[in-house]
């Protein structure tokens, strides 16, 4: 049974979360909404995994069970109301209303039986994201559609968003890329394609490589924000040239030390 201040600190994390992922209306810099978003989603995962290590692949229930959503693998196409056609595949729909033999809030996040693992761990994660952004409404009906169709409301792109974020987190992305590299300059001494780490990094995090392509992009931008974070530590004067503050440095150089960063730096960032 959770304890009152571990229920407290969950509880105070889904807040900031929903909160601060949601409104997107006074974003003034994307890359440092990308490195907040990354450091709520490692929030979370810590408070999920507890004294466990977190390493790929994440483990999504320890998510679910955390937050008390129930998983069910049906045929998604059940749900489906025969007069509505769609161009785009269901794969998941998140259900959240009040039970109706006990009275109490239940949440399910339904997924298709009969997509793949990896695009089925990304919608879940997709659905969790909606769950806290949402998590104040008495019912959420959510649903994750396979094609990429273009999105209407902003909280389908915040949730592709924290979604990587959860599944890749930054910390463990980081260390990854650096073994990758290591392992095949150092010991291979062949270059790599673009192609072929995002290829592994599927591999390695269960996450489809479209997703992960997609992805990438949030995550390289994250990497640049702590190498400027570094690389500007003395020359504060010019952090304002990249739109960065020194409170957003600060943050930066707590998060990695400059040892561990030292030594990430000369394989991870690109060569001039």
């Amino acid at each position: 049974m959770q304890t009152k201040r571990k229920n407290g600190d969950l509880n105070k994390v889904l807040n900031e979360i929903s909160a601060y992922l949601s409104d997107i209306s006074n974003i003034g810099n994307i890359t440092h909404y990308y490195w907040k978003t990354g450091i709520y989603a490692e929030k979370l995962l810590k408070l999920c995994y507890g004294k466990e290590a977190i390493v790929f692949p994440v483990d999504i229930k320890k998510i679910t069970d955390k937050l008390g959503i129930w998983i069910e693998d049906v045929d998604i196409n059940d749900f489906s109301n025969e007069h509505i056609k769609r161009p785009n595949h269901k794969i998941a729909q998140l259900s959240v209303q009040e039970s109706f033999f006990s009275n109490e809030r239940e949440a399910v996040i339904y997924t298709d039986k009969y997509v793949p693992a990896a695009s089925k761990r990304y919608a879940i994660s997709n659905e969790i994201a909606q769950y806290i952004f949402h998590k104040e409404d008495k019912k959420i009906y959510k649903n994750y559609f396979v094609m990429p169709m273009c999105p209407t409301k902003s909280d389908a792109l915040v949730a592709e968003i924290f979604s990587i974020f959860l599944l890749i987190p930054m910390r463990n992305f980081l260390q990854e890329l650096y073994d990758y590299v290591k392992y095949r300059i150092k010991e291979q001494s062949i270059p790599i394609s673009t192609e072929e780490w995002i290829k592994y990094l599927s591999e390695k995090t269960g996450v489809s490589e479209y997703y992960v392509a997609n992805g990438y992009q949030y995550l390289r931008s994250v990497a640049y924000w702590i190498y400027q974070a570094w690389e500007l530590k003395n020359t504060p004067e010019k952090l304002a040239e990249i739109n960065m503050t020194e409170e957003n440095q600060q943050e930066i150089c707590k998060w990695i030390s400059e040892k561990d960063f030292s030594k990430l730096k000369d394989l991870i960032f690109q060569n001039e």
